[in-house]
């Protein structure tokens, strides 16, 4: 059983691997693929005729976990537990679910402290004790003196606590704060000093400024949630045979309802920001980007006969002295060439993942009079940039760039998963009456009848492409369709979302003046 370390808003691991908010799904599966031995009986889920319309799901069916990434950009956005009873669950180190600690309600609030009440319930505990809410300040003379300098000498937190109790709390530079139960360290998720409020006995709940979600109780389907920022729990009450007991208008505009003793998490879910239904999936952090290079978004630039070459936005963590967490994003442009030399292309991009040397060229058979061309002494060769989602031709006599390929990285394609995702913007000369010199973009997310629309007219029949890893070996995705336009080649799946797109031309001089392009 996996024993794991919940960090809100952030990510859920062990010392071994982390599955963080905002990496992406290539990172996310080679995790899974260097512990196959433990974290077995993984599914791929995903929609085969609408990829968009829904997120790509990783289901850890023998662990409980679901790892959902955005459709379109292929980051991590959530990450569910929908099977406690499959995996160990810890805070700051302390367990609060495991096969001898039940997730209770009371668990909860023990490992986890206070959230914001809600427009509907408000938690009670096991005694059937109502949890009240009202506005309070603390005292100046119960803050530290160093507190006292960034100015907030009147305190707004929120605290979730019964008359009686006595909570320690911590409270940052920025006023927001967590619950320090005793004998635990608190982690934070925010680059400010944390600093130390003493125990203080509480006697009701201090409004937050900027408040997570507050809880929420479906009493159609008898589920309540409890919300922190960047976590959710989920109680399912429909298998009690009391009904809960919920007062819509308990007190100061709250609801009220009364959780059944033992009432245990069904889910629980890791999200960025305050909302699961509103969240996005996070910037890629710096940690994810382990040496590599991202591209942001790839233009294809024209000109009057077709494509000239690639302008790519680049991020990468910047390097220099100091520690991880001062390192920034790094953002830079690069522009490359057909006709660029290798060692231009390196000096652009740096070197490629892998170097692919071709064997045979299976699409001469199109060419005009291929029983007339001198068989090669040597081979034609690919830079393979994986995490660009770019692959670069070279020429093997002059060492020049010939082709480029865009890789979409759709789910059900036969290339899934070697490549990131290539975000490409091509320009698209329409050639319809009336229409002389306009074009129109194609992106990643085009559809080829979206294109064929555009263009005013049909492509040619397109060549079926069969791809096998052996001549014995059949592909479960079956064939492709490739269509040839404006010095294009465009890969189209069955579903007909473009599965890659082949650039190619006239070689160009290789001499362009960059010393403009470097930061």
């Amino acid at each position: 059983m996996l024993d794991l370390e919940v960090v809100p808003e952030r990510s859920l691991g062990n010392e071994q691997w982390e599955f963080t908010l905002g990496m992406p799904l290539a990172q996310a599966v080679a995790i899974l693929q260097k512990h196959c031995r433990i974290i077995k009986n993984v599914q791929v889920l995903y929609s085969e005729q609408s990829p968009l319309s829904h997120d790509l799901i990783l289901n850890l069916t023998q662990d409980g976990i679901k790892l959902m990434f955005d459709a379109f950009n292929q980051r991590l956005k959530v990450i569910e537990v929908c099977d406690l009873t499959k995996v160990k669950l810890k805070y700051c180190g302390v367990h609060f679910n495991s096969q001898a600690i039940a997730p209770t309600i009371e668990q909860i609030d023990q490992s986890f402290g206070a959230t914001h009440p809600g427009g509907k319930p408000s938690p009670s505990d096991s005694s059937g004790h109502q949890w009240q809410f009202i506005a309070i300040n603390l005292p100046g003379s119960a803050i530290p003196p160093h507190f006292l300098e960034s100015g907030s000498h009147r305190i707004v937190g929120l605290v979730l606590g019964c008359e009686g109790n006595i909570l320690p709390l911590v409270f940052n530079l920025v006023g927001q704060f967590r619950n320090k139960p005793q004998g635990r360290c608190c982690q934070s998720l925010l680059p400010a000093r944390l600093v130390y409020v003493s125990h203080f006995r509480c006697q009701s709940t201090m409004l937050f400024s900027s408040p997570p979600p507050p809880t929420v109780y479906n009493s159609a389907e008898q589920l309540f949630h409890l919300n922190f920022r960047g976590l959710s729990f989920s109680f399912q009450l429909d298998s009690w045979t009391e009904a809960p007991k919920y007062e819509p208008n308990f007190a100061h505009g709250l609801a009220s309802l009364q959780i059944p003793h033992g009432a245990t998490v069904k889910r629980m879910y890791i999200y960025s920001g305050n909302s699961l239904q509103d969240t996005k999936a996070p910037m890629m952090p710096l940690s994810c980007f382990l040496g590599n290079v991202y591209a942001e978004s790839v233009d294809v630039l024209r000109d009057g006969t077709g494509p000239a070459g690639l302008r790519l936005r680049l991020l990468a963590a910047g390097c220099g002295p100091g520690l991880l967490a001062d390192a920034k994003m790094r953002v830079f442009e690069r522009s490359v060439y057909f006709g660029d030399s290798c060692q231009d292309v390196l000096s652009m991009l740096g070197s490629p993942h892998k170097v692919f040397y071709k064997s045979e060229d299976k699409m001469k058979i199109h060419s005009p009079s291929p029983h007339k061309q001198v068989p090669s002494k040597c081979n034609d060769y690919f830079f393979n940039y994986f995490t660009l989602g770019v692959d670069i031709l070279f020429d093997a006599n002059t060492h020049k760039v010939k082709k480029f390929v865009l890789h979409t990285n759709y789910p059900g394609h036969y290339n899934f998963n070697i490549y990131h995702r290539c975000e490409f913007k091509i320009p698209l000369a329409i050639k319809k009456e009336n229409a002389d010199g306009q074009t129109e973009t194609c992106t990643t997310y085009s559809k080829w009848d979206n294109i064929q629309e555009l263009l005013g007219h049909p492509v040619e029949k397109p060549v079926v492409l069969h791809r096998s890893s052996s001549p014995n070996n059949t592909n479960p995705f079956g064939s492709t369709f490739c269509f040839g336009l404006q010095r294009m080649i465009f890969e189209v799946m069955q579903n007909n979302h473009i599965a890659s797109v082949t650039l190619y031309g006239p070689p160009r001089p290789g001499s362009h003046l960059r010393t403009a392009e470097l930061p």
